[in-house]
């Protein structure tokens, strides 16, 4: 594990200045139990707009447009759901191609999903317009979360999707679609940073492996460099 200080002196030794590509749970705020109530908070908000007024800074992940804009409410580049959705600032959200077809998909699966899994106590899934997420923190039988994974696994191949698994999380994606080629595009070949504490952030480490990468947490890990969590990822920030 590679020091604070370390990091920060690398980052700031790259000429020209690096791209800023950062998920956001696990590595800007805490893992919570409750999605819905992941707000940024004043102090990140502070270093972010920092961040951004120095860096070509973007948050990505798979949360929806509307979901990472209504929890960071400033005016960044944001890349939501893996990648299926791209918006600089200042400009109007742009969808991958064939976009409009894997969201049908996703409604039809979503309509299902009650009868499918009404056994599941607590179980929450969200259908995020080309994503469905499902939640496992509050699934009153912790012991069928593999059983729920394996449903959702042939729920998403049946129909031609994706599936990933997360922390506490699984997910029928768009099939083709990752954080890793999306930065790869933005970057055209720039000087970059990426950071990211779950499974989905390999696939930006993978494909991104010429940039600085940083691995936030536990696990095994393409990254070079690894944080605790996600308040040594912003005294990163804070220190660049």
């Amino acid at each position: 594990m590679k020091s604070i200080d370390s990091i920060i002196e690398k980052i700031k030794g790259i000429k020209p200045k690096p791209m800023i590509f950062l998920d956001y749970d696990g590595t800007l705020i805490p893992i919570t139990s409750d999605p819905d109530a992941c707000f940024a908070d004043e102090s990140l908000v502070r270093i972010l707009k920092s961040v951004d007024s120095r860096y070509d800074l973007y948050i990505v992940t798979g949360r929806s447009y509307d979901t990472i804009r209504k929890f960071i409410p400033i005016d960044l580049n944001f890349v939501a759901l893996h990648g299926a959705i791209t918006r600089k600032k200042g400009g109007e959200p742009v969808a991958i191609q064939g976009y409009e077809h894997y969201v049908e998909i996703c409604d039809s699966i979503f309509e299902k999903l009650p009868l499918i899994f009404h056994d599941f106590r607590g179980l929450v899934y969200e259908n995020k317009k080309g994503v469905i997420g499902f939640n496992f923190w509050k699934l009153e039988d912790q012991g069928k979360i593999g059983e729920v994974s394996a449903m959702v696994k042939d729920l998403a191949e049946s129909n031609g999707m994706d599936f990933r698994e997360g922390k506490m999380i699984s997910e029928i994606r768009i099939p083709g679609c990752n954080k890793g080629e999306a930065i790869r595009r933005l970057r055209s070949g720039r000087n970059a940073v990426i950071a990211g504490d779950d499974v989905t952030d390999e696939d930006s480490f993978f494909y991104n492996q010429d940039a600085l990468l940083i691995k936030i947490g536990e696990g095994q890990t393409l990254a070079r460099y690894r944080l605790k969590d996600y308040s040594e990822m912003r005294k990163v920030l804070e220190g660049i």
